[in-house]
């Protein structure tokens, strides 16, 4: 468990090896606002694959952001290799915000860009330990998403 402040106020985050939170479909995590549970995504919970172990708050330079490390090949329904990343709002909907203002627009793309250039694995946007083209194609989905 840890504490979160997504940008909707603080709220505790649950991870485990469960399907639902109070009645609501979560997959192994959940979030919890003081009145009710919710999932991390609103695609229907799809949370991560199997079980998390561990959840912390940590700021990788692009921002606050609530990860996950557990046993799980997928998270918010994108691959991931036993590690997800939840910034922005709400959690993994916003990702693409990568300037973290909120907005979606040249700098979130142009700050992705170097950071793919760079080597940075922020850029490994799908998550599989590699810098490739599915990175790009992962980011540009999330970017053409949007933002709630």
């Amino acid at each position: 468990m840890t504490v979160y402040d997504d940008g909707n106020g603080p709220a505790l985050y649950v991870g485990g090896l469960f399907a639902q939170a109070g009645g609501v479909a979560v997959n192994s995590v959940a979030r919890w606002d003081g009145v009710a549970w919710s999932a991390l995504t609103d695609d229907g919970g799809t949370g991560v694959s199997n079980f998390v172990n561990d959840l912390d708050v940590f700021d990788d330079g692009t921002g606050t952001a609530l990860y996950a490390a557990g046993f799980f090949d997928t998270a918010g329904g994108q691959q991931a290799n036993n590690v997800a990343r939840w910034a922005c709002g709400v959690p993994g909907q916003c990702d693409a915000d990568l300037t973290n203002d909120g907005l979606l627009n040249f700098f979130d793309i142009a700050l992705f860009v170097a950071l793919f250039q760079n080597q940075d694995p922020i850029a490994d946007f799908n998550g599989d330990g590699l810098l490739n083209f599915f990175d790009f194609s992962s980011y540009l989905t999330a970017f053409n998403k949007g933002c709630p």
